[in-house]
């Protein structure tokens, strides 16, 4: 993983936030224009056994509380099971030192159903429709669609 833009300036103003507001901070993995990277990364158990390691080794080093991943988006049945199985050992490896795995989704984002049991936290990407509407209502329809399609365990 590509640290160089998790700056020491940035890992601090993290670690005030936490201190002064309480708040989780977390290393975030992926975006947009990252999903054949992301597809290499988790495509072997080597690849994915690697990747884990490293996240949980940057999270240890720097006490962040935990890892968000935001893979836009996964193609595929094999993409969706190795990204399975990289949720898995990765959320086994975090909660072993107490931390948390989140995962940036959006409504139209079908996730395996044994992934869920790995997530602790959902960060709902929502962005403004592609045609010309009030954003408010288009946001309240995202949530409402996001609520039927994932577990309320959540």
């Amino acid at each position: 993983v590509d640290y160089t833009r998790i700056t020491p300036a940035l890992l601090a103003t993290g670690k005030a936030a936490r201190e002064k507001d309480g708040v989780a901070v977390t290393v975030c993995v992926g975006g947009w224009g990252r999903g054949k990277t992301f597809a290499k990364a988790v495509a072997t158990e080597a690849n994915r056994t690697r990747f884990v390691d490293d996240l949980a080794a940057f999270c240890e080093t720097h006490d962040l509380d935990g890892a968000d991943i935001d893979w836009e988006f996964p193609k595929g049945e094999k993409e969706h099971a190795d990204f399975a199985l990289f949720l898995a050992a990765l959320s086994k490896k975090l909660r072993a030192a107490d931390r948390q795995l989140t995962v940036a989704l959006g409504y139209t984002r079908p996730l395996p159903a044994d992934c869920w049991q790995h997530i602790d936290r959902v960060h709902l990407m929502s962005y403004q429709p592609w045609t010309p509407q009030e954003y408010e209502p288009w946001l309240a329809g995202s949530i409402q669609r996001s609520l039927r399609l994932w577990p309320s365990t959540l």
